[in-house]
């Protein structure tokens, strides 16, 4: 009797690996929403006010390959992001330590999101803060790691991330913070731009008056440009 029952529960066990297994393998791949190339569009396209309160009102996505984002704003975001090269999908140290700090304060706090987390969550999940959903994030974030490059992953977080309210993505954060490109966003703007990300509703407006006060006492060059 005590041999059936063990059986039953490695059976059991089997059968929930193999069904997560099976899950993994099975969840559909990630999809960039809507998106319309920014190098297609003409350059007076970035400083077009109208233009961008409709992208902000639809949501679209102004495209930006990975080869067009500035190496500041991706140093940038490596420092800020500093396990994105060193883990697959989840950084399984920094979750067991929020989880730690969640037990000790008694609610879901702390959720030790990584970069891919983060993507798949913007592309797949809703916002609940719950153990499910964080359960489906690593999921897919391990998914999304055996299906794509680290190029691939961070250049659709770059073109996904938010902002700042209603503003998604590198390009559209460039032309509506700085009035140019990506490509033409200088080191500093650069830096300011990436410091946004942790909490870009609050952050945000605090971006916009900064490039509304450089763009009146002194308007940066663009990247590249002659001093």
């Amino acid at each position: 009797m005590r041999r059936r029952s063990r059986f039953v529960v490695l059976a059991a066990a089997a059968g929930a690996a193999y069904a997560i297994a099976a899950w993994l393998f099975l969840l559909p791949p990630l999809e960039l929403p809507p998106a319309v190339e920014l190098a297609r569009l003409p350059p007076s396209a970035c400083r077009d006010s109208a233009f961008l309160e409709q992208v902000r009102a639809q949501r679209t996505i102004l495209f930006v390959p990975l080869s067009d984002v500035p190496a500041a704003v991706i140093d940038a975001l490596r420092r800020q992001e500093d396990a994105f090269h060193h883990h697959r999908g989840v950084d399984w140290v920094q979750a067991l330590r929020a989880l730690g700090r969640d037990v000790a304060a008694g609610e879901y706090r702390y959720g030790a999101s990584t970069l891919t987390m983060q993507l798949v969550r913007e592309l797949r999940l809703d916002k609940q803060r719950t153990l499910l959903r964080k359960v489906r994030e690593v999921a897919y974030a391990l998914q999304a790691e055996r299906r794509y490059s680290k190029a691939e992953l961070l250049e659709m977080y770059l073109n996904v991330v938010h902002w700042g309210p209603g503003i998604r993505g590198v390009g559209a954060a460039s032309c509506y913070y700085f009035g140019v490109p990506p490509a033409e966003v200088d080191a500093e703007a650069a830096a300011r731009m990436v410091a946004v990300l942790p909490n870009p509703d609050r952050l945000g407006p605090d971006l916009a008056a900064w490039a509304r006060r450089r763009s009146v006492d002194s308007p940066a060059p663009a990247a590249g440009a002659e001093q």
